[in-house]
């Protein structure tokens, strides 16, 4: 199941701007939406994080 950012933010417990956060640090994947510039978060992903075990790997550095 996909959850929009307002969605996602409130099960996590957190501010928009912090789910945006966790997105850009690698704890938090997201999906476009196709067709649209709207993102997603899979449930799963959200679970994941919340538990402490997010499978979510931080792009690799330069």
């Amino acid at each position: 199941m996909l959850l929009t950012a307002r969605q996602a933010a409130n099960k996590l417990g957190v501010k928009l701007d912090t789910l945006y956060a966790y997105v850009s640090r690698g704890r938090l994947r997201s999906v476009t939406v196709s067709g649209t510039r709207e993102r997603r978060y899979r449930s799963e992903d959200v679970e994941a994080l919340l538990e402490g075990r997010s499978n979510v790997r931080p792009p690799p550095s330069s």
